[in-house]
């Protein structure tokens, strides 16, 4: 598990919105408002 470790979220949401926003983009030629929310469970 992460327990451990250190995690840098603000990387996560960074790297899932971007890929996001392309993937989006590629499909539909259109930039939607991506707002990534991360939660600990």
């Amino acid at each position: 598990m992460l327990d451990d470790k250190i995690i840098e979220w603000y990387l996560i949401k960074t790297n899932v919105k971007k890929a996001l926003e392309r993937y989006i983009y590629d499909k539909t030629k259109r930039r939607p408002t991506i707002i990534p929310i991360i939660m600990e469970i």
